[in-house]
């Protein structure tokens, strides 16, 4: 169980997750591929996050999605919410990294 804010129900969820793809104009915002979209919370519900704070939700493929928590030594995609619906996303291995913004 989530110890963060309360989690949306599954109408509220749906409708949620269709405005987020469509502010990303259906391609993830990290690699700007056209392919399956996950929505990811930037910051996790069990952290103090919000299925309701579009600002800290983007939508990524599976790729992007499974890389916000790989291990740092493999690259671990770390994004930064800049607000109305903006990141900064930088892929961080030890000292090496890169940036794009979507």
């Amino acid at each position: 169980m989530a110890l963060g804010r309360p989690s949306a129900d599954v109408e509220a969820w749906r409708e949620i997750r269709a405005q987020v793809l469509a502010r990303a104009q259906w391609r993830c915002q990290a690699c700007r591929v056209r392919t399956r979209l996950e929505v990811h919370h930037v910051v996790k519900r069990a952290q103090g996050g919000s299925d309701f704070d579009l600002d800290r939700l983007v939508a990524l493929c599976p790729p992007c999605h499974a890389r916000t928590d790989a291990p740092y030594a493999r690259g671990r995609l770390v994004i930064t919410p800049l607000g109305q619906g903006h990141f900064t996303f930088t892929v961080v291995r030890g000292t090496d990294k890169w940036a794009t913004r979507g």
